[in-house]
């Protein structure tokens, strides 16, 4: 990648909308120490910028499905055990 990503490029990553190598291509050039980009970048990840905030209630949403999951395997371990 040359140069610095665009704005456009930026809204775009942090809202997810972009195809998987291009992400990449942008995650690489971030993480390959870019402070332009870097900084940049956060606005739209810590600020909001124009991508939308993830609500709380997302957060616990996934949570709850990850110990739900692992009661299953247990309950499923136990079962297993008990046959």
């Amino acid at each position: 990648m040359n140069g610095h990503i665009s704005s456009p490029d930026l809204e775009a990553l942090a809202a997810g909308n972009l195809p998987k190598e291009k992400a990449r291509v942008l995650f690489a050039h971030l993480l390959g120490g870019c402070e332009v980009c870097q900084r940049q970048a956060a606005t739209y990840w810590r600020l909001g910028g124009h991508a939308e905030p993830v609500p709380e209630s997302a957060y616990d949403r996934a949570i709850d499905r990850a110990f739900a999951a692992v009661e299953r395997e247990l309950l499923l371990q136990q079962v297993s055990l008990a046959a």
